[in-house]
């Protein structure tokens, strides 16, 4: 299998945590804590993503 090496790969997995968790507050599967931490895991990955996006458009400037 080959690798996708690109950096805004990481944007389709944003996009399909953000699904996943508008259909868990939507159904209400989960109580308050865990949503908490699926937010945050959310978040996480959203700034390490944005991090790698910014770095790869700054190396490719130079």
């Amino acid at each position: 299998m080959k690798k996708i090496k690109s950096p805004y790969y990481g944007l389709l997995w944003i996009l399909i945590w953000t699904a996943g968790i508008i259909w868990f507050v939507w159904t209400g599967i989960f109580n308050q804590k865990e949503l908490t931490g699926l937010i945050l895991v959310w978040l996480i990955l959203v700034g390490v993503t944005t991090y790698y996006i910014w770095i790869n458009f700054r190396m490719r400037r130079k």
